[in-house]
């Protein structure tokens, strides 16, 4: 088997990180199963339309800051598909987010198979996914209202 030359390893050594080990940007998003509640879905199912993948959790303060944005990116482009994910117990973040009255899906994953299969080692991590299902906009911490439609803007819309 052939080494990878030189120039290749250069070149993937200049390629910006995502803050992910398992996620590249322009690079296919890993699939995974979900259910916000109304049956499984995959996330190959959404091809075609853009996606955020956030990761979030009650406890964590930068999240609960940021989800009233994430909240209004999704009532101002209802192209856009949200799935949030939280590994705390059944039920705490659907409570959560009634309580606060958001209207964002929410996947439980308290086995954190999804948070492992990219990498989440801190919250909160939103992954902007185009509607070919590419990696765009990755963020590793909090984010706020300039951040948002900033990734929103590079995404592909049908």
């Amino acid at each position: 088997m052939a080494l990878p030359s030189a120039s290749a390893e250069a070149k993937r050594s200049r390629e910006p990180s995502t803050g992910l080990d398992p996620i590249h940007f322009n690079k296919p998003s890993p699939n995974f199963v979900y259910d916000t509640g109304d049956g499984l879905r995959s996330l190959s199912q959404l091809a075609g339309q853009p996606v955020l993948v956030h990761f979030w959790d009650t406890w964590c303060h930068p999240c609960t800051d940021e989800l009233p944005l994430i909240d209004r990116a999704h009532k101002e482009d209802p192209d856009l598909v949200v799935i949030t994910l939280s590994d705390e117990a059944p039920g705490v973040a659907r409570a959560y987010l009634k309580k606060q009255g958001i209207d964002l899906p929410v996947s439980e994953d308290a086995d954190h198979r999804v948070w492992s299969l990219y990498g989440v080692r801190a919250i909160p991590v939103s992954v902007f996914l185009r509607a070919d299902g590419t990696v765009e906009h990755v963020s590793v911490g909090a984010m706020d209202w300039n951040e948002i439609t900033q990734a929103l803007a590079g995404l592909a819309h049908p």
